[in-house]
């Protein structure tokens, strides 16, 4: 496979970095496990207003709305236009 996109997305002191490789295909693991597989987990502050904000984007799908786990996250999951899940979440 070729490299055929690398981004850089910076926040603060937060930095992650992402590429793309010709004819990769993302497999759809979602429903295969109980609550499902997740591609990224990111914690972070202000998980409802995020969930507000990304709920109103079209290419987003929700498929967890906001949420309490009992290991003390609030999170939300959603489905980015690539067929990803990331999952958001802050401690109570």
């Amino acid at each position: 496979m070729v490299l055929r996109r690398i981004s850089i997305l910076k926040k603060d002191d937060v930095e992650i970095f992402l590429q793309q490789l010709d004819g990769y295909r993302k497999p759809d693991h979602y429903e295969k496990r109980e609550g499902g597989v997740r591609s990224v987990y990111l914690q972070t502050h202000g998980v409802q207003e995020l969930f507000q904000s990304l709920s109103q984007l079209p290419d987003v799908t929700i498929l967890e709305p906001p949420h309490r786990q009992p290991y003390g996250q609030t999170e939300f999951a959603v489905r980015d236009p690539n067929g990803y899940t990331h999952v958001f979440a802050e401690p109570d």
